[in-house]
């Protein structure tokens, strides 16, 4: 699923580990997660390169809607019921 279905532009999606936070803004025009200079094309890809393992990076990742933060398969689930 291209992520471009489910983020606007300037998303930004969080992903945590003990060692700390990562916060990469969504770019529409590469379709892909920015964070420090590097491109990813998928939730997985975001949180593997920063746990540095398997990630489920729907689950793991975090982004704001209206207002609050929510598992971003949560907005996933809430933008297809919308679609409907």
């Amino acid at each position: 699923m291209k992520l471009s279905t489910i983020f606007p532009d300037e998303q930004l999606v969080y992903h945590m580990t003990e060692a700390g936070t990562w916060i990469g803004q969504f770019d529409l025009s590469q379709d892909a997660i920015v964070y420090d200079g590097n491109l990813y094309h998928s939730l997985c890809a975001f949180a593997r390169a920063h746990s540095g393992k398997p990630s489920s990076g729907w689950r793991e990742c975090l982004v704001e809607y209206n207002g609050e933060i929510i598992q971003a398969v949560e907005l996933k689930h809430i933008l297809h019921f919308h679609s409907e």
